[in-house]
């Protein structure tokens, strides 16, 4: 079986081009050139696949993603053990003690996630699909966020997700896994680290209990037209 590895954020160029190579193991799945920023994009919940969410006043409830989303697909073989981002990004203007600018990635909300590739095939994709997605739903809410699938980096456990060199800010703060919004210079790595469960593989360990599909996350990759539900 196939899986499609999707990887997004924003990015802020600065001089020089960043680099970024994705490996499951120690086999290298693809090597990224950012030769622009990326940006952030806003969307209303409703233009999401399905969705019919308002708030107070006719209110939409508003989503901020990054324009692109990266899919790398990788055979099961490969994914054994974790996933491994090496970003090459030393670009800056630091002088004498000083730096003003320089370039950086930003991972938000949406990060990353891992999804079956048959999941993301327009049969999925029906009302009637939709339906019975939404009466599942977990044994007990303590388990909740730990046991959705897909899930995303913020969904997973940070004892599961390694930063190299570690950025002490990013876990300055009492998140599930891996924190959004924080402007990541220089060159690093993230190792995630995959298990099983249900014959599925996931970010992290799963706890025990039923899983609840990550509806938000499939609608998320909808709305970056990287599913097709016109067939």
């Amino acid at each position: 079986m196939s899986y499609v590895f999707a990887l997004s954020f924003l990015f802020r160029k600065y001089r020089s081009n960043a680099r970024i190579r994705v490996y499951a193991d120690d086999h290298l799945v693809e090597e990224l050139t950012l030769e622009k920023d990326i940006n952030i994009k806003t969307i209303r919940h409703n233009d999401l696949y399905g969705s019919k969410l308002i708030g107070p006043r006719n209110f939409f409830t508003i989503n901020f993603i990054p324009e692109k989303v990266f899919l790398f697909e990788i055979s099961e073989k490969y994914l054994k053990d974790h996933i491994r981002i090496e970003v090459q990004n030393s670009n800056n203007d630091y002088t004498n003690g000083f730096m003003n600018n320089f370039s950086y990635i930003m991972f938000t909300d949406f990060n990353a996630t891992l999804v079956p590739k048959w999941m993301l095939e327009p049969k999925y994709w029906t009302k009637k699909s939709w339906e019975r997605y939404a009466r599942m739903s977990p044994l007990n809410e303590e388990n909740y966020s730990y046991n959705i699938f897909p899930s995303t980096l913020n969904y997973t456990e940070k004892k599961y997700i390694l930063v190299e060199p570690s950025h002490k800010s990013l876990y300055g703060v009492d998140w599930f896994g891996f924190p959004p919004n924080f402007r990541l210079g220089g060159s690093f790595s993230i190792k995630i680290s995959l298990s099983k469960k249900h014959r599925l593989l996931h970010f992290g360990r799963r706890k025990p209990g039923r899983m609840t599909i990550g509806a938000n996350v499939l609608k998320t990759l909808w709305r970056l037209q990287e599913l097709n539900t016109s067939k």
